[in-house]
């Protein structure tokens, strides 16, 4: 066994050097670009790509998605998070950023068009929601402003909960604590959700990581390596789990953990002293970013479940026309990824980046390694 793990684990780093993308700016919605230009945000098995784009003509910043490389905006300001593989598209409406929601959580697909998804408030409002992700059975989660609660500093807030909308149903994901907190960020096709959740008052307890099953059963999971905070982001169908948190250092890292709850991993900057990890796929392929010595943001890819953080932009084949990848924030099970960054005229682009297959004579020679390897360690 020891063995074959060698062999895997020499195949696995060797192939992942080796392994290139090609870098294409998706197009905006409108020529002359705005502060945010376009962002990429999710993606789907077929390459649909959804986001926002700022559109020139509006002067807003338009909810959108790429079919083939072709822009089509959703005709309403917003941003666009997730999108299945039917094609229905997740997010949320007005100028949300993208860890706060103010506007109304969303769905939409070419034959229905757009459906507000409304919020978990009875009172008067306004009640803020978004929507993150959507699994292949059109599940969504997301996070809703509730009723207010009360706060340490004496002014009513109002509180946050995770939600789960199926069936035209939201249902609220609920809170650890008394007026608590909660979000939902990732689902998988099982229907399991993370995110994170405090464990006390709203505005002063510290938040940690939050799963709940496909029964809403709720599970916190604080002070995970040390980290006095830490958020869930993603969640793949063998359960393993990707987010940040803040490490006993303060500094703010990726996280990746396995289906258990169990830390695996911080994810570690490319010299400087910030990470996030963003989405990993079934393969445990993991996509975010990392600040290099600069304290400038590249997006980052690890092959090795999060051990090792690779700079995506050392490997593009061409970067042309961009000043660097800031952030990777999908990744599909073909192992393509969406995200933004800093093109060379200063503007947001959103990019999406595709695998470029290892010619044959590198599998061949790396296939050739691990037998003899083998051979080796046989005798």
């Amino acid at each position: 066994m020891r063995k074959a793990l060698t062999i895997a684990c020499i195949l696995v780093s060797a192939s992942a050097q080796a392994q290139q993308y090609q870098i294409q700016q998706l197009p905006q919605l409108t020529e002359t670009s705005g502060f945010f230009g376009s962002q990429a945000f999710g993606l789907n098995e077929s390459g649909q790509v959804v986001g926002r784009s700022f559109n020139a003509n509006t002067g807003i910043n338009e909810a959108v998605i790429w079919n083939n490389g072709v822009v089509t905006g959703l005709g309403f300001e917003g941003l666009a998070r997730a999108v299945n593989n039917a094609g229905t598209v997740v997010g949320e409406t007005s100028y949300g950023l993208l860890q706060v929601p103010l506007g109304t959580a969303f769905k939409w697909d070419a034959t229905n068009g757009y459906v507000d998804l409304g919020n978990l408030g009875t009172g008067a409002g306004p009640y803020y929601s978004g929507a993150y992700d959507i699994n292949e059975s059109g599940v969504i989660t997301g996070f809703s402003y509730t009723d207010t609660v009360p706060a340490s500093s004496g002014e009513p807030v109002h509180g946050t909960h995770g939600f789960r909308y199926e069936n035209g149903t939201m249902t609220d994901l609920g809170e650890v604590a008394a007026d608590g907190y909660s979000r939902g960020h990732g689902i998988n096709d099982a229907g399991e959700i993370v995110g994170r959740a405090s464990l006390g008052e709203f505005d002063l307890s510290s938040k940690h990581l939050a799963y709940w099953d496909s029964d809403n059963s709720l599970t916190s999971i604080p002070g995970t390596g040390s980290s006095i905070y830490s958020t869930g982001q993603d969640i793949n169908s063998h359960g393993q789990i990707v987010g940040n948190g803040i490490d006993a250092s303060g500094d703010w890292l990726g996280m990746v953990w396995d289906s258990e709850g169990n830390l695996q991993h911080w994810l570690d900057p490319l010299g400087g002293d910030r990470s996030r990890a963003w989405a990993i796929n079934d393969d445990g392929v993991i996509v975010g970013f990392g600040s290099d010595a600069n304290g400038i943001s590249r997006a980052v890819v690890s092959f090795d479940g999060g051990a090792t953080s690779l700079d995506l932009n050392l490997l593009a084949v061409d970067l042309t026309g961009w000043q660097h990848l800031s952030e990777a924030l999908d990744i599909n099970e073909d192992g393509t990824i969406v995200g933004f960054g800093y093109l060379d005229n200063g503007d947001v682009g959103a990019f999406v980046a595709t695998v470029v297959p290892i010619p044959a004579a590198v599998w061949m020679f790396l296939s050739a390694l691990g037998v003899l390897i083998g051979l080796r360690r046989a005798r």
